[in-house]
């Protein structure tokens, strides 16, 4: 089989995609990391003919996320014959409004999105809370075909320590603008920090001008460390996750939450707000954390729980082991394809 993938090609979930699927399929790869401005328009057109091309010969086209780059290949699809399925999890089913936050905040944009959504043959959220926030924002037919398929990490490649040394609480952010900073709650991990100086704090991944921003923040705290990105998730991530008392997510929209996943197996423990699907995914070893109180709370917690509690949640998150993912992805598009 031929199969068509169009996503952000440098993400960790799309290369283990294209893992799982150039493993069984031969794959045509389409970046939608299209960009801005007129170079953004440019590129939109490229990827279009692309896809066009592309799709005589092919079977299937998969989107990761709904966007501007994903209407016109489901449409071309479903004027060949051929077959779409698209991805739901992030930016196409959030919908912060006070932020401006969502697809749903532009109109063009939110045009692409939804009928991407509403003309594809299958639809895989990637989180419960993700299917949930899209069936609010869009009306689907009634028939859709809609399954949830959880993301998913390489659990063996995480582990936890031989010898506990857990030093500090730490988070990861590619945050890229002022609003991406806000929503995954980066202001409030520096506040933690702030409020909490008999622990230390690490904040990993930022860059460009976001870096600044939070070099601006959290100046003059002497708990708080800052670690510019890019960072090599295995060579620098997993030693830094291994080290960590907790894991601290606190944004306030969050469709599923890898890094979460990737520091519960090396026995961090998870902090998080009720933002999006971060209980969800994080189970019963959840230490919900939406107020100041609630995180003081977490972290006296997390840095005192025992070796047992660290294995049994790193046990916890093998469950979300990207081959079950991979099985169930390889049978629904082998499913979609066959079915006329």
């Amino acid at each position: 089989m031929k199969i068509i993938l169009l996503g952000p090609l440098t993400s960790s979930f799309t290369k283990n995609d294209i893992d799982i699927l150039s493993s069984k399929h031969k794959l045509v790869l389409i970046n939608s990391s299209i960009g801005s401005g007129v170079k953004g328009i440019i590129n939109l057109l490229k990827s279009a003919f692309k896809s066009l091309y592309h799709l005589f010969s092919s079977d299937v086209v998969i989107s990761w996320f709904s966007d501007y780059a994903t209407l016109a290949p489901v449409i071309f699809a479903k004027i060949l014959g051929k077959k779409s399925i698209v991805i739901a999890g992030g930016y196409d089913v959030g919908y912060l409004p006070e932020l401006n936050y969502g697809a749903k905040a532009n109109k063009f944009r939110w045009f692409c999105t939804s009928n991407s959504f509403k003309l594809s043959d299958l639809i895989l959220p990637v989180s419960h809370w993700a299917e949930d926030s899209m069936k609010k924002l869009i009306d689907l037919p009634k028939d859709k075909k809609i399954m949830m398929l959880y993301n998913g990490i390489k659990s063996e490649r995480f582990n936890l320590p031989k010898e506990e040394n857990r030093q500090f609480f730490i988070t990861v952010s590619q945050s890229s603008s002022t609003v991406e900073y806000l929503i995954k709650g980066t202001d409030l991990f520096i506040q933690t920090a702030k409020r909490n100086p008999h622990y230390n704090f690490k904040l990993a991944g930022l860059r460009g001008d976001i870096l600044r921003l939070a070099r601006k923040d959290g100046k003059d705290l002497p708990n708080l460390e800052i670690i510019p990105g890019p960072l090599d998730l295995y060579k620098e991530l997993i030693p830094l996750y291994q080290e960590a008392f907790a894991y601290l997510q606190l944004s306030k929209e969050e469709s599923f939450g890898l890094a979460v996943l990737e520091a519960m197996r090396c026995g961090a423990v998870p902090i998080v707000s009720t933002g999006g699907a971060l209980p969800e995914i994080s189970g019963k070893y959840a230490q919900i954390a939406d107020t100041q109180e609630q995180i003081n709370s977490a972290l006296d917690l997390a840095a005192n729980v025992s070796r047992e509690y660290r294995e049994e949640l790193s046990d916890f998150a093998a469950n979300y082991d990207i081959k079950f993912r991979g099985d169930k992805l390889l049978q629904a598009v082998d499913d979609i394809v066959k079915k006329k």
